[in-house]
């Protein structure tokens, strides 16, 4: 589902599953450059919060990812995934950003017997 999302609504969601206890860099920015869209965003880490600037490029950023929509979704819950990218300056700290963020399961349903 999260495949079909806009650029911004993956960063609400990944503004969800931040778990800042899991991410000790910081404050930092991220360049994306969205290959199938032709867009660039900056997802900005800092004081335990996401914020997330479209139509934008930080020249200062920490890092700058080229990859598409797809592969930004799927690293919400795998953060291998990440190897499809393309990453310029601190590779290490986007994973580790990626692997901060919580991945829901699914939860077992009880029916009444």
């Amino acid at each position: 589902m999260s495949q079909a999302m806009s650029v911004e609504h993956l960063c609400d969601v990944i503004g969800v599953r931040f778990d800042p206890a899991a991410f000790d860099a910081g404050p930092v920015a991220i360049n994306l450059h969205l290959t199938d869209l032709s867009e660039n965003h900056v997802l900005g880490v800092g004081r335990s919060a996401i914020h997330h600037r479209p139509n934008a490029v930080d020249p200062d950023a920490a890092a700058s990812m080229h990859t598409d929509r797809a592969t930004l979704a799927a690293a919400l819950d795998d953060v291998e995934v990440l190897e499809r990218a393309e990453i310029d300056g601190d590779a290490e700290m986007v994973r580790a950003f990626f692997a901060s963020l919580t991945v829901f399961g699914p939860s077992a349903l009880i029916e009444p017997g």
